[in-house]
């Protein structure tokens, strides 16, 4: 995998650039497919997690049914149904939050990688797992699974976007305060005193 990204790393620099950024939406892409065909097939990573809401809502239903005089054969078919209804919303929750997460960790792996620091990668990541899942809950609001889609992959280019405005701000603030508290103290950036 490392020497994969090193030549399109390699193929990117020696255009001028200086960092891949064109090459790492490209294999992002791939990955937001990957996670809405997961949304396709209902694939949730977290089984565990929709069996016990299944489970749980089942008991309770069915404790719920038996206490107020209702027939033992139809209190199971009522809990059933809703049983499979609390499993499929903790499936959409549980592939609402795979995708957006996906996207984040390979933002962060990204900028380690290429030599950021441990905040602008995680600056990076925090504004590409807010922008992913705001834009694929509206994209999915409007336009349904195919909007999850397009709304998760704008949402990322958008939010990491973002975040990495505010951090190059938050670092150009701090090479100001350092370049100016300089002069203001009498210390030359050189090391010496201006004395």
């Amino acid at each position: 995998m490392r020497r994969f990204v090193c030549c399109f790393a390699e193929e990117s620099r020696s255009e001028g650039d200086g960092h891949p950024t064109s090459i790492k939406e490209e294999c992002k892409v791939p990955l937001c497919w990957l996670s809405c065909f997961a949304y396709f097939l209902n694939a949730s990573p977290a089984i565990r997690l929709v069996e016990q809401a299944k489970y749980k809502a089942y008991d309770s239903a069915l404790q719920s049914a038996l206490a107020q005089g209702m027939a033992r054969k139809e209190a199971e078919r009522h809990s059933q149904k809703l049983a499979q209804a609390a499993g499929k919303e903790k499936s959409c929750q549980a592939r609402r939050i795979s995708g957006p997460l996906f996207a984040a960790v390979w933002d962060t792996f990204e900028v380690l990688y290429y030599g950021g620091s441990f905040l602008e990668a995680s600056m990076q990541a925090s504004g590409t797992l807010c922008g992913t899942w705001l834009g694929a809950l509206e994209g999915e609001k409007r336009m349904g699974r195919v909007g999850y889609l397009v709304g998760g992959q704008i949402g990322s280019w958008v939010g990491s976007r973002l975040a990495l405005m505010v951090y190059d701000i938050g670092k150009a603030g701090q090479l100001l305060v350092s370049e100016m508290s300089g002069p203001l103290f009498g210390i030359d950036n050189n090391g010496g005193d201006e004395l």
